[in-house]
């Protein structure tokens, strides 16, 4: 009754960027204009929500890692979830 599926989907990294054509920045007096959106541990799908994150380390038992406690959330804080929008401009 340990055994469990251990499949899971994260979406762990995603960057969108658009740089802005250079008829647009020469009219703006720049080398260069880029706008982007970045999102960093957006998303976890797992089949047994109750065990949470496969990834988790092992716990502490006796002085040693347990295998036997793989992927099982007992005292660990969830990975944070990051989005960034960002301008870069070139003079």
């Amino acid at each position: 009754h340990w055994i469990k599926n251990g499949s899971f989907l994260r979406g762990r990294n995603l960057l969108f960027g658009y740089t802005f054509p250079v008829e647009m920045t020469n009219r703006l007096k720049m080398n260069r204009l880029r706008m982007y959106v970045s999102a960093q541990n957006f998303f976890l799908s797992v089949e047994d929500p109750i065990v949470g994150d496969p990834e988790v380390t092992p716990t502490n038992q006796g002085g040693g890692n347990s295998a036997f406690s793989q992927g099982m959330i007992w005292h660990n804080y969830p990975k944070p979830t990051t989005y960034m929008l960002g301008l870069q401009i070139g003079l």
